[in-house]
């Protein structure tokens, strides 16, 4: 259930890197790839138990490609507050 929670989290926070300009928006659409990726790994447990390897995979690919970019990014480049 937490996975359905932090999926929302992830779409709610590409949605505004989206449409606030602070991030290029590549990552930001990274990062929601990976809140329907958590939203879909967290469902497929609950209806398809069996698919449960192919959504894990899917998922890990998305977040660490979402999350480590933003991570990168705000760590080489930063933000102007």
């Amino acid at each position: 259930i937490s996975g359905v929670f932090f999926g929302l989290c992830c779409l709610v926070l590409g949605y505004l890197l989206f449409r606030g300009h602070v991030v290029p928006r590549w990552i930001a659409v990274g990062i929601v790839a990976a809140g329907f990726a958590y939203l879909l790994d967290c469902t497929a447990n609950f209806l398809f138990p069996d698919l449960t390897t192919y959504t894990e995979l899917l998922m890990l690919v998305n977040a660490v490609a979402g999350e480590l970019s933003l991570c990168v990014y705000l760590l080489v480049k930063g933000v102007r507050a």
